[in-house]
């Protein structure tokens, strides 16, 4: 569980750090000589990132490993990294769908959202 915490908070800190520098994934991935979705894996705290990674990322990130284990500026809770990576998902989901099937998506969820929004008066 704890390994589990630390690659959370890792995968965090590099998506900060990446966002700070206005990269997509798919930049870093290519600074760091890797995939676009093993990067999107270490950020979601899914992938158990080598040695030799970290250190390929903090070069991409222009940061040095040291950093990666600063944890001070996240302050995201563990609902919303989780919210986030549901949101990645479906996202991710999406990307490879027709528009016809994205537009078919976006009616299906303003609907349910409105339907919820309705019943229990959240928004």
């Amino acid at each position: 569980m704890e390994g589990d915490i630390l690659l959370t908070l890792v995968g965090a800190r590099i998506k900060t750090l990446r966002t700070q520098m206005g990269l997509s994934q798919v930049e870093l991935a290519e600074k760091a000589k890797s995939q676009d979705t093993y990067i999107g894996e270490i950020e979601r705290g899914n992938r158990n990132i080598s040695l030799k990674m970290l250190a390929k990322v903090a070069s991409a990130l222009e940061v040095s490993v040291e950093d990666l284990f600063s944890f001070g500026e996240i302050t995201e809770t563990e609902s919303m990294i989780k919210q986030k990576q549901l949101i990645e998902i479906l996202r991710s989901k999406l990307e490879s769908r027709s528009l016809e099937d994205v537009q078919l998506a976006q009616r299906i969820l303003e609907d349910l959202f409105n339907t919820i929004d309705k019943h229990y008066s959240r928004k």
